[in-house]
């Protein structure tokens, strides 16, 4: 099914927000409800810190990025762009947890994000023998690795030739995500699609390699280096927060 949120129910999403007793705007994070016709029935929201928000469990979930104090909204900056370890947690998620679509919305563009089928079909053949902190871990650390590679290449402040080159590599691993630019709707169709692209970083995760086999068996659990768990070892830099509130959007 494919499913269409308009400019009304983007501007809903963007107008979520919620500021602490020091002022400062916190991340909020959700999960959307949707009818037999595909359209919001309802939205449960989660609320986070300054920049970090839990990932709960749904079909389609969403989170959002938020602008750090004294901080001028410059588009095309790292708070416009899905981090390693969103992707690594989004992407566990929908292999282990029913999830099917995730939503990013940052201060400049609305992200879809889910896998491309051969990804998701090669990890879930993969997940019969290998553990889920063994996938978490070997996917966080080639995504990390190949962002670090680009700071390095473009420094901190980033811009559009970092965000074209990120999405490069995110999509040559296997994720399909795609970018909505300010006043275009948001199209999708959820669950993971058939790619366009080879995918070739695939056979690194795989397993085929047998250096990383031997990394598989002896993995320890990196979820103590984060905050959030998703799945086990399943990480995500974010933290389940007490305050939930349901929305029914109208």
């Amino acid at each position: 099914m494919q499913i269409v949120f308009d400019q009304p129910e983007i501007k809903f999403f963007r107008s979520l927000k919620y500021t602490n007793k020091s002022g400062i705007q916190n991340e909020l994070s959700g999960v959307i409800a949707l009818n037999e016709r595909g359209k919001i029935d309802n939205v449960t929201v989660f609320f986070g810190d300054k920049m970090n928000s839990h990932l709960p469990f749904g079909a389609l979930t969403f989170h959002t990025h938020t602008l750090l104090p004294k901080t001028k909204q410059i588009a095309d900056s790292s708070t416009d762009v899905p981090s390693p370890t969103d992707l690594v947690t989004i992407g566990m998620a929908i292999l282990y947890n029913g999830a099917q679509e995730h939503l990013v919305f940052t201060p400049t563009y609305v992200y879809t994000i889910t896998w491309f089928k051969e990804a998701y079909e090669s990890l879930k053949n993969l997940s019969k023998t290998t553990s889920a902190s063994a996938i978490t871990d070997r996917l966080y650390n080639i995504m990390q690795g190949e962002y670090d590679k680009l700071i390095s290449k473009h420094g901190k402040n980033y811009g559009i030739s970092f965000i074209n080159e990120w999405f490069d590599i995110i999509r040559q691993i296997g994720f399909d995500i795609r970018k909505f630019n300010q006043g275009e709707d948001v199209v999708f169709v959820m669950g993971p699609v058939t790619s366009d692209t080879s995918l070739n970083s695939l056979i690194v995760i795989s397993g085929d390699d047998k250096k990383y086999k031997k990394q598989y068996i002896v993995y320890k659990a990196i979820a103590a280096t984060f905050i959030g768990v998703i799945v086990v070892a399943s990480v995500w830099a974010i933290k389940r927060s007490k305050n939930k509130t349901n929305l029914s959007y109208k």
